[in-house]
């Protein structure tokens, strides 16, 4: 049986995202999939998938690039695998400034007995015939589902409208030009795709109460100051699966750009649930708003 071994990265959002695709092209394949939770993670992220109830298993260190040596083997077999009919590796294409869109040619590929598969891919076309699946993969752990959270009763038991805010998005030493700019601007887009939102069902849903995550609460009173907006601030030493059970309770969303965020309003299991998004195109800083693919809109999102 052929084998897939999917490269996990980033954030949690994004290592969701890279999951799911990477499961329903191993099914396409009739392949077995396997993860590598290592090689991928160097900064300040670590793999997450641990918190879900997810069948893949995690693959033998050997088959993982490791170390020095193991990334100087990964970038020649990759260059190998250019050469080859049968792939070695299926990389997410994406432009000189990193941005991609749904490629379904990238999944029609023939391929050795195992292959390496990564990127992002951040859109539910690629793994939109797998969803019941998926929702089964990304189902939480008990730990989770059991935490200690007294925001749980109130955002079940209100009509919760779910934000989240995430900050520093850009580093310094990940090379943009002018991070600190960058990060100011998305703040501001951020607080007006929310402060949008809020106008909308502040007239549409009867008595909303507003539930605000974020990485980095400094300052964010002096945006929203109203009664309604609840600052969910227990988390902030956890894995991120602990907010993101909590946000995926919330029964409506407003998505501002924010991969966790998506993946709380695709596991949520509210029928009538309203998920209030942003047009995903280019801002100031030459990236798509929410995302580095232009197609991230999914099936249930309005857009504000």
């Amino acid at each position: 049986m052929k084998e897939v071994i999917v490269r996990l990265g980033n954030g949690l959002g994004n290592q969701l995202f890279t999951y799911a695709a990477a499961y329903s092209f191993s099914k396409k394949k009739n392949a077995k999939l396997y993860i590598d939770d290592e090689s991928g993670f160097y900064f300040r992220h670590k793999c997450e998938l641990h918190n879900f109830n997810i069948t893949a298993p995690i693959v033998e260190k050997k088959y993982k690039f490791l170390g020095i040596y193991g990334r100087f083997k990964r970038r020649f077999l990759q260059k190998i695998s250019l050469l080859k009919n049968k792939k070695l590796f299926l990389i997410e294409h994406t432009d000189n400034n990193k941005l991609t869109y749904f490629n379904q040619e990238q999944f029609d590929k023939n391929f050795e007995d195992r292959l390496y598969f990564e990127g992002y891919f951040q859109s539910e076309k690629y793994f939109s015939n797998d969803k019941e699946n998926i929702l089964k993969e990304f189902s939480f752990k008990e730990k989770i589902i059991n935490q200690k959270n007294h925001f749980i009763d109130k955002i079940k038991n209100t009509n919760s409208v779910s934000l989240h805010l995430r900050r520093e998005k850009f580093l310094n030493n990940e090379g943009h030009k002018d991070p600190l700019k960058m990060n100011m601007e998305h703040l501001k887009k951020s607080v007006d795709i929310i402060k949008r939102g809020i106008a909308f069902f502040d007239k549409n849903v009867e008595n909303p109460v507003y539930y605000l995550w974020s990485n980095n609460f400094d300052g964010l009173n002096e945006f929203f100051k109203k009664d309604n907006i609840i600052f969910v601030d227990v988390n902030n030493t956890k894995d991120p699966a602990y907010d993101l059970y909590a946000m995926s309770l919330c029964k409506h969303f407003i998505l501002s750009p924010s991969t966790l965020h998506y993946w709380a309003s695709y596991l949520c299991n509210n029928s009538g649930k309203i998920c209030l998004a942003p047009p995903n195109i280019k801002d100031k800083s030459g990236y798509y708003g929410f995302s580095n693919n232009k197609d991230i809109k999914s099936s249930f999102w309005s857009i504000i």
